[in-house]
């Protein structure tokens, strides 16, 4: 249970700080044809983008484009990224599972729309693969110069310790070793540093002397989205009874088994472009049945009655991508619901006599679900409409004890006839629909 919770707010969390995304002003330059002009999805990129998403006017007909089909792109004074061949180390490695006691180097050639940070005599680009950054440098007449993070393991009185393996400053001192300005310049492993490095070049060493174009991410305001509206569906419980002791009245017994309808409210705070939302919601559901049940003895007839509505209060995260055609946004979820049931917190099995005099009641207890209990979703979103399948195993194992009430001349006496496990389940579709909504 704490590693569900755990993992909810760990998706909470992520919704604070995910990725922003957004249609800016700018340009995209295809293989084939013109320049389009208009505005540019700024997906906050880390990696190469591998598509570019285009549109004429807000509200038109949105392109896509995959990278290879890209020669470069452009946001308005911000970002610019252009169709390169370049050295690839894809050994450069930092996460500790990848890491080894080598220090392997493998550059490959490979082609994707890298990020260009200074244009000029000489170049500074940038990509990240698999959250290790990796920068180009190239100026005339020499082969670029890679430059990427990497750590291995380094072994010390038996113990391994990380180890830094990036030598960016000897390469950098070596690459431009008949500059002394670029030399002297050289600094942290950071994109504002290296750019000093590339520009000292270029303004002091460079044949002309020529300060390269800088490019420079704009700051924009990051503005999230919403939705909150009514959600409505239907749900299938079940809870199949096991007796300890076979034969026992409700063993085999399945305590719902139909299918309830569910309605509520609901709200969605979105990031930036719908990456990441924080979902949470509250409704309203029945579950449990009323019907006879047979006995062992023909005098004697039995209602059971476990009926009873359900407040649930749902607390998530979503994760999206997008189909790119449709515009829809499928997800999935998870997080933690907390339902009570409103009413009674016992389940009744009532006997009666063949003069429909009541002869005993039956308790059954933890009939209802309770406590904070995982749940997984999955669904699509599409405007304002969102369709989610969820499902949930209240716990994998749950006790269920009968308890029995016996009228008797002088008092009430109280005994446990049966225990029973069974485990709680539902599968669901809900339908979503935003009154108030922003995306």
């Amino acid at each position: 249970m704490k590693k569900h919770i755990l993992l909810s707010i760990g998706i909470a969390l992520a919704c604070t700080q995910a990725r922003a995304q957004a249609f800016r002003s700018g340009w995209v330059l295809p293989m084939q044809g013109d320049t389009l002009r208009g505005e540019v999805e700024d997906d906050d990129w880390e990696e190469a983008p591998t598509r570019v998403r285009f549109r004429a006017a807000p509200g038109a007909a949105i392109t896509t484009l995959s990278g290879a089909e890209v020669r470069a792109f452009r946001l308005a004074r911000g970002r610019y990224f252009r169709y390169e061949t370049l050295p690839l180390d894809r050994a450069a490695q930092t996460a500790l599972p990848m890491l080894s006691n080598a220090l392997p180097r493998n550059p490959q050639p490979e082609t994707f729309l890298a990020e260009v940070l200074v244009d000029g005599p000489a170049s500074l680009l940038h990509t990240v693969v698999n959250a290790v950054p990796h920068y180009f440098v190239r100026r005339p007449s020499q082969p670029v110069l890679e430059l990427a993070a990497r750590n291995y393991l380094r072994q010390q009185e038996g113990h391994a310790q990380v180890a830094d393996g990036n030598n960016y400053r000897t390469e950098l001192a070596q690459y431009f070793g008949d500059c002394p300005a670029a030399a002297q310049a050289i600094g942290t492993f950071q994109t504002p540093a290296l750019v000093k490095v590339v520009q000292a070049y270029n303004r002091q060493c460079a044949a002309p002397l020529q300060p390269g174009i800088e490019y420079r991410p704009a700051t924009y305001q990051r503005i999230g989205g919403y939705a909150v509206g009514l959600v409505a569906g239907g749900r299938y419980n079940s809870c199949l009874l096991r007796a300890e002791k076979p034969g026992a009245m409700l063993d085999g017994y399945n305590l719902d088994g139909a299918v309830h309808p569910i309605g509520g409210v609901f709200a969605d705070v979105s990031t930036p472009g719908r990456r990441f939302a924080v979902h949470v919601s509250a409704t309203l559901t029945r579950i449990g049945r009323r019907e006879q049940l047979a006995t062992a003895s023909p005098n004697l007839t039995a209602q059971l009655n476990n009926q009873a509505t359900v407040l649930e209060l749902r607390f998530g995260g979503r994760y999206f991508w997008a189909n790119t055609r449709q515009e829809q946004h499928f997800f999935v979820g998870t997080g933690i619901t907390v339902p009570g049931a409103l009413g009674s917190q016992e389940a009744t099995l009532l006997y009666y006599s063949s003069n429909q005099q009541l002869q005993q009641i039956d308790y059954l207890l933890n009939a209802y679900p309770s406590g904070l209990l995982p749940y997984l979703e999955v669904g699509v979103q599409k405007n304002r409409f969102t369709l989610a399948i969820d499902g949930r195993v209240q716990r994998s194992t749950e006790t269920y004890s009968l308890s029995s009430y016996l009228p008797m001349t002088g008092g009430v006496y109280y005994f446990t006839s049966n225990s029973y496990s069974g485990r709680a389940w539902y599968v669901g579709a809900t339908l979503g629909v935003a009154l108030l909504w922003k995306p």
